[in-house]
């Protein structure tokens, strides 16, 4: 029930999905805080993903 209420916690405070498991998986804040910020990475990547194939679109388009 702990884990629930710090992930719980988490996402409100960092506005960002952190699943529960995750919670069990780090043994540590530091791991934590490491796979919270792999998120973030992954986040931007698929934006960045997202942009490339819009420009991919457009150039086939032309």
């Amino acid at each position: 029930m702990l884990a629930t209420q710090i992930a719980s916690r988490v996402q409100k405070t960092l506005q960002r999905d952190v699943p529960l498991r995750a919670m069990f998986e780090c043994s540590t804040v530091a791991e934590l805080a490491e796979y919270i910020e792999g998120l973030a990475a992954n986040e931007i990547s698929a934006e960045k993903v997202d942009r490339l194939s819009d420009l991919m679109a457009e150039l086939e388009g032309l």
